[in-house]
């Protein structure tokens, strides 16, 4: 039997829309290699526009255009990078993994190795979790859908908590210019623009499962 590359991440990425299991998702997935999985708009690895198939490595550069939307997976990693983001993704190797997000709007689920999130504002030190990062001019917004994290402010080293949720548990903004806001550093904030079934799909496409279990959980 011949199978459509193309058929199968679209309904891979249409999880959340058709309702499908995560196990049914699963088996799609394993039909796939890792790479550039979907993208709607413009796309760019290192400067260069890119496809749906595309390889991407440890240390490149991705880039979307405006009201872009790229899924793509690197080794036990996967990421869905919305519109007008920049990121540079963890060096291969025995050097600390750190994922940097410069700019946009960035959904990822990690494997087991160490890494750190750096963003504008915060450092969020992780392990086999799944966390969704806005950034901002002025602030960034954290949450940690699931797992344990260490998230520290790049404004003031006096601020470090440690989180450890199951379910968008603690969603935070952390602010650029603490006097902007009463001298708060952040605030507790509601979980925006990240659903359960992205979740489901990405860690489908690494034959993963959430750690709030395998099927979607709808927000109320």
């Amino acid at each position: 039997m011949t199978i459509d590359r193309r058929s199968v991440i679209r309904g891979a990425v249409c999880v959340g829309a058709f309702g499908l299991t995560s196990a049914w998702v699963r088996r799609l997935a394993a039909m796939v290699p890792p790479g550039m999985q979907a993208l709607r708009g413009e796309a760019r690895v290192n400067g260069s526009p890119v496809g749906v198939g595309a390889e991407i490595a440890p240390g490149d550069r991705v880039t979307t255009g405006p009201d872009a939307e790229a899924v793509f997976v690197v080794g036990e990693d996967a990421f869905l990078l919305r519109g007008d983001g920049e990121i540079t993704l963890p060096e291969a190797g025995p050097v600390e993994r750190v994922l940097t997000v410069i700019s946009g709007r960035l959904l990822s689920v990690f494997g087991n190795d160490r890494l750190t999130i750096d963003t504008p504002v915060a450092t969020i030190g992780i392990r086999g979790t799944g966390a969704y990062v806005e950034t901002y001019e002025d602030r960034d917004y954290v949450c940690l859908c699931y797992g344990r994290a260490e998230l520290r402010s790049k404004v003031s080293i006096s601020y470090t908590k440690s989180l450890d949720t199951v379910h968008h548990d603690d969603p935070r903004m952390l602010y650029a210019d603490p006097d902007m806001h009463g001298g708060r550093l952040f605030d507790l904030a509601p979980m925006v623009n990240h659903e359960d079934e992205e979740l489901i799909m990405l860690e489908a496409l690494v034959d993963r499962i959430p750690l709030f279990g395998p099927e979607p959980i709808r927000m109320r």
